[in-house]
């Protein structure tokens, strides 16, 4: 396999996942806000938990959180992050400032997830993947130089971020 060639069984990065685009590219397509917020209280019903906040994408940001309570056998706060722009899921501790998304593992809150079925899920596997370990081929020249610029680490730190 030459150097330009992606790994072998990566995961294949989709066009807009960083939120940037070329300059008279056509306009990104946008999740749709309506699906996540179904989405996000079809899961806490599931979970018998609470939905405090669903919030839209700051200016910067690439993602859609919504934050909830789980009273399972201990009260628990965590997040799901929506992209902006491609229809994928991550888990999450709650986000708080423009810090990084801290992604995390739980198998009950990740069941109830998948039975969602307009947004993918990813694995805590996928999102802390390295990034060399990404398929970036589908990428627009725009994000590749976002990504030389922020050089983030792993799929969930260039998925969900607050680049400006």
């Amino acid at each position: 396999m030459d150097s330009s060639s992606p790994p072998t069984g990566c995961w294949t990065v989709p066009r807009g996942a960083t939120g940037f685009r070329d300059v008279g590219a056509s306009p990104l397509p946008s999740t749709d806000r309506k699906a996540f917020a179904a989405l996000t209280h079809d899961t806490a019903r599931l979970l018998g938990a609470t939905v405090e906040q669903i919030t839209a994408p700051e200016l910067y940001s690439t993602f859609h959180t919504a934050t909830l309570t789980h009273r399972g056998q201990q009260q628990r706060r965590f997040a799901i992050v929506c992209h902006r722009h491609v229809p994928v899921l991550a888990l999450a501790e709650p986000v708080t400032g423009w810090g990084p998304v801290t992604i995390i593992e739980d198998a009950v809150i990740q069941a109830a997830l998948a039975t969602q079925t307009s947004f993918r899920l990813l694995t805590i596997d996928e999102l802390t993947s390295p990034l060399n370990r990404a398929d970036l081929s589908a990428l627009a020249k725009a994000e590749l130089r976002q990504i030389a610029h922020w050089k983030p680490r792993t799929i969930s730190d260039l998925l969900f971020n607050h680049w400006d």
